[in-house]
Order: C-alpha cells, then structure tokens, then sequence
C-alpha cells in the first residue's frame, strides 16, 4: 500500500487528483509495476517521488511489493580508500 507524499495528478487514471496523505491507488484502479515505480522514485514528469509505501496493518505484506528510490540505494566503489 502507498501513500501520496505530495499533490499530483495522475495521468494514468483519468486525471485523478491525488493530495498528501491520500492512500494510493485509489479504490477501482489497478496502477502497473511500472506505474508504481514511476510515481514512488524522481522517475516521472516531476522528477521528485510523489508516493510511499507503507506497511498495511490490515494485510502484511511482502517486501518485494516496496519500491525504494535508487538515489537511498548505496553505490558500489572501485576506489580503495587512503590509509593513513
């Protein structure tokens, strides 16, 4: 389950306008993968995440359905560091 974090509009559900703290997606729409991909990282028109997950105390569900923003993601180096 997600949660806007920000007012959008979403162009894939007719429009829909979704303000902070609405519950995504909204009863009777089935986004994509790649729909919830887009709206939770910069991935889309606004370049800046729009939705959250959270945790659905109702059904717990399994971490494969969270989608995090690869910028929190920590990156590989090659670089040895200095020793000193």
């Amino acid at each position: 389950m997600y949660v806007a974090i920000k007012r959008f509009v979403d162009l894939t559900d007719d429009d829909h306008i979704y303000n902070a703290g609405d519950m995504y997606p909204r009863d009777g729409f089935e986004p994509s993968r790649e729909r919830i991909i887009e709206l939770a990282t910069s991935k889309n028109k606004l370049e800046t995440p729009l939705i959250t997950y959270i945790e659905d105390e109702k059904q717990s569900v399994a971490g494969n359905d969270k989608v995090e923003d690869e910028k929190d993601i920590p990156k590989k180096t090659t670089k040895k560091a200095k020793s000193e």
